[in-house]
């Protein structure tokens, strides 16, 4: 097993869950596919809030890598009550790029809902390189800084940031943890 930092119930950093070799693969397949400015989710929609958040992002799915990385991270990952399972990531994935000066102010991730049901509930954020400065993931009693291959993992309804960058790029894959429906 890695070593696990465990800062509460919801909130550890698994440490080298990832290899340097599977980081660097994310990192050019992002580049590939093409960055752009990331937007906010407000109730009136999607919105560019620059003051909140003013970081690059590609979104894409894929069930593939999904099923691959919920197999590293499996060993890992807890039912939060005695109601809900598991049943594997989510696979809508987000690569963030973080250049100097930019950032993800204070903020709630949402959750992802499938069709059928299934839920999020935990964020699982991958740190992909740790050739920055800054850029630290803040919680209100912690603050994380990430090395290449950790895999942070926090529960969704924890207010958080991203650090603004000072030097360097970070990059990190965020997907989500995803829960079968609850019955009534």
């Amino acid at each position: 097993m890695n070593q696990i930092d465990r800062y509460s119930d919801k909130l550890f950093v698994v440490r080298k869950l990832l290899t340097e070799k599977q980081c660097d693969k994310y990192i050019e397949m992002a580049e590939s596919i093409g960055f752009e400015p990331a937007t906010i989710t407000t109730s009136q929609g999607f919105i560019m809030g620059t003051n909140i958040r003013n970081n690059d992002r590609v979104i894409f799915d894929d069930e593939k890598l999904a099923k691959e990385l919920f197999e590293i991270t499996k060993p890992y990952i807890k039912n939060p009550c005695k109601r809900l399972y598991c049943t594997g990531l989510n696979e809508r994935f987000r690569f963030y790029k973080y250049s100097p000066g930019q950032k993800f102010g204070w903020h709630y991730d949402g959750y992802y809902e499938r069709e059928n049901g299934e839920r999020s509930r935990w964020t699982l954020l991958f740190y992909l390189n740790d050739n920055y400065e800054g850029g630290a993931t803040k919680f209100r009693s912690k603050e994380v800084a990430g090395n290449k291959g950790d895999a942070l993992f926090f529960f969704h309804r924890q207010l958080h940031c991203g650090d603004m960058v000072k030097s360097g790029i970070k990059y990190v894959l965020r997907t989500d943890i995803m829960y079968e429906a609850e019955s009534n």
